[in-house]
């Protein structure tokens, strides 16, 4: 239950990866265009090394957009705390360290057209938050922005502990 507490706090249902050969794998049921497979494999890649600003590189503008009803807490040079929604790299960065949760394992389980510009993709993937480790699918919305693949929306269903 904590560990479900820790991923509601991350951001809109869903946001390390040790085994990139696990996470870039692709079975038999990936029917998307490579160009999209390819961004999930960037998220991936990013989210193993903890790069998050790369990740908020590969949002849609309106998930950036359900981003930034999200708030990070800084500190000013002068020691106040100022809260600021989520509107950059940077700040994105901190929400995510500020939810302690690590990736790793992740695999391409689906991935399919749900409409002519829009991808749906089933992910497995093992997360571990104080000292808990589960197995969690997370589902992908991936738009074509102009001539570009966009995730558009991560959720997470709970799985098994491991």
């Amino acid at each position: 239950m904590r560990l479900l507490r820790c991923l509601l706090g991350l951001v809109i249902g869903g946001l390390g990866f040790q085994g990139i050969p696990n996470a870039l794998a692709e079975g038999p049921k990936v029917q998307a265009p490579p160009e999209a497979i390819e961004v999930l494999k960037a998220y991936f890649v990013a989210e193993e090394k903890e790069q998050y600003e790369k990740l908020y590189d590969l949002f849609s503008r309106r998930y950036k957009d359900e981003l930034s009803k999200e708030t990070v807490s800084e500190v000013t040079e002068s020691g106040e705390a100022k809260t600021r929604p989520v509107t950059t790299p940077m700040l994105y960065r901190g929400l995510r360290l500020k939810g302690e949760a690590r990736w790793s394992n992740s695999s391409i389980k689906s991935a399919k057209f749900v409409h002519p510009n829009t991808v749906k993709a089933v992910v497995l993937s093992t997360v571990e938050a104080e000292g808990e480790k589960e197995r969690v699918e997370k589902k992908f919305l991936l738009v074509k922005e102009g001539e570009t693949w966009k995730i558009d929306d991560i959720r997470h269903t709970p799985g098994r502990k491991d």
